[in-house]
């Protein structure tokens, strides 16, 4: 039985969607440029704001979308704006849920860095897996499950190059922004966290779909298999 979700719907989106969408990235991309905490950093960072918002434009014009996989592009590029005015290291995320919520995510986990990085190169496998999977199964024809394993892929593949970027990008144009602009806190393993976190949010949404996929499946043949079913014989008066 072939069920598709909403997931993997050709969804056309109108252009004053997309607009919009662009208007609210613009927007929060001149908010965050006014006085970052460290303006080289910032800079260095609107490298891949711009090559994420040009690639956006290529896909959009050669790809039919859905709403959701936008609203989760321009959602990842709020979080990476964020990052970039404050820079990623010190991002107050924790400060920001204590006073909204009463309580600090670093006290309650046990946190000794800032985890803001981390958070959005989760968001980013979230958001980039399913314009990918949208692409390969609708426009490419693959099946759902080679549109999936060619979307994790190019997930982390994406991921890798990123932080590759941030390295070569740090050491060309400048080396004092290193450390603020690539947000390591120290930590020797942070370019193999930020992948495998990415690679993890693509992987949470893969199974969260094929999970409610093999729910629905089972619901319709639950259906079927009901209304197919022969009636039981009757006895006495007819």
């Amino acid at each position: 039985m072939n069920v598709t979700l909403n997931i993997g719907k050709e969804t056309s989106v109108r252009k004053p969607v997309i607009v919009s969408m662009t208007i609210i990235c613009a927007a929060t991309w001149v908010i965050t440029a006014i006085q970052p905490e460290n303006f080289q950093a910032w800079a260095l960072e609107q490298i891949a704001s711009i090559l994420g918002i040009g690639s956006l434009w290529f896909i959009s014009r050669h790809a039919q979308l859905s709403l959701i996989a936008l609203s989760g592009l321009t959602f990842l590029f709020v979080a990476h704006a964020i990052g970039t005015h404050h820079t990623y290291s010190m991002t107050p995320y924790d400060g920001a849920t204590e006073y909204l919520f009463g309580f600090s995510l670093n006290e309650t986990f046990g946190w000794q860095r800032n985890h803001y990085d981390r958070f959005v190169h989760l968001i980013f496998g979230v958001t980039a897996s399913i314009p990918l999977y949208q692409i390969f199964f609708s426009q490419l024809k693959c099946s759902n499950s080679i549109a999936w394993f060619l979307s994790l892929n190019i997930v982390v593949s994406l991921s890798a190059a990123y932080e590759l970027l941030e390295w070569f990008a740090a050491l060309v144009f400048s080396p004092e922004t290193g450390d603020p602009y690539l947000g390591s806190q120290g930590d020797i393993w942070d370019a193999q966290a930020d992948i495998a976190i990415a690679g993890l949010g693509a992987l949470l949404v893969c199974m969260t779909w094929r999970t409610a996929k093999y729910i629905r499946d089972h619901r319709e043949f639950n259906i079927h298999f009901t209304t197919m079913a022969p009636e039981p014989p009757k006895f006495g008066n007819q």
